[in-house]
């Protein structure tokens, strides 16, 4: 089965004010305190807060929370930050995750948009001399600023590009082999990040487990169970040393009880043995992670 048979590639892109800005006149006042001959430049900026960052709180929670998922589910593709290759086993619960968090993301606007004059007078006794109106832009320009988008498109598929009226055959054959050495290149490098991921997360919690007095939060369990469930779909070579370890995650790891783990010092050694054994099958299947 072809990479474009069973993966698709997502785009998810956000933009979300920083509500801070340079201060050009504070930052020379202070370069010039301090005797510095090429002023702001040489010195650095003075970049103050204009607006109390408790409004772009849960915008930029749903950021991270989007983002956290596809790092799970997804892997890179061609080395970028986006778009990611998702395994269409993850596609169904993947949409439905980015429509929940545009409806939140768009009622969270609609909150920003009714605290901006609030968060604008309380700037002006909280930053007193440092507060500039022209620092403010209108509400609709500000609003503008936020964005949260995605996109969806099928993997191109090799066998299937025809470029007979481009090119003659035999540069057809070299454009397409240069192309699929180029994609077989870039999948083993995603592969790599998915095996960095894991052991990234299992050494996590190997090690906490071989602590003395080991504090076991219920998020990192939840983590290890959201990587066991997420490996068999990101098995994007088709390699069955990998969707060994995948399995034996699944079971080892899979649905641990945190509060055996909390409660018996056996249970949590057979565990962290577990996670240590996967960690070196982990290790030797592209190689030691970098």
């Amino acid at each position: 089965m072809s990479l474009s048979d069973k993966a698709v590639l997502i785009n998810v892109s956000f933009s979300i004010p920083s509500g801070t800005k340079i201060d050009k006149h504070v930052s020379n006042k202070i370069a010039d305190d301090h005797q510095v001959s090429d002023g702001r430049r040489a010195a650095g900026n003075y970049q103050k807060i204009i607006l109390d960052s408790e409004l772009f709180k849960n915008v930029s929670k749903i950021k991270r929370n989007v983002e956290g998922y596809l790092n799970t589910v997804s892997v890179p593709y061609s080395n970028e930050k986006m778009p990611v290759i998702l395994p269409t086993t993850a596609l169904s619960e993947t949409t439905r995750m980015l429509r929940k968090a545009k409806r939140e993301f768009d009622n969270e606007l609609q909150m920003i948009r009714e605290g901006y004059e609030i968060k604008k007078e309380e700037a002006k006794e909280r930053l007193a001399g440092l507060y500039n109106e022209e620092d403010y832009r209108h509400l609709d320009d500000f609003m503008e600023r936020f964005s949260f988008d995605s996109w969806i498109r099928p993997i191109p598929d090799l066998d299937n590009l025809d470029l007979r009226f481009q090119v003659s055959d035999e540069e057809a054959r070299v454009i397409k082999e240069d192309i699929r050495a180029h994609m077989i290149y870039d999948l083993r490098d995603s592969c790599r990040i998915v095996q960095e991921r894991a052991i990234d997360v299992i050494t996590h919690l190997k090690n906490v487990l071989e602590k003395d007095k080991p504090i076991i939060h219920r998020s990192m369990i939840e983590k290890v169970s959201a990587l066991a469930d997420s490996l068999p779909g990101l098995n994007l070579q088709d390699d069955e040393e990998f969707a060994d370890i995948a399995r034996g995650i699944q079971t080892q790891l899979g649905s641990l009880s945190i509060e055996k783990l909390r409660e018996e010092d056996s249970f949590r050694g057979d565990v962290a043995d577990d996670a240590d054994n996967l960690i070196h099958k982990l290790e030797n299947l592209y190689g030691p992670s970098a």
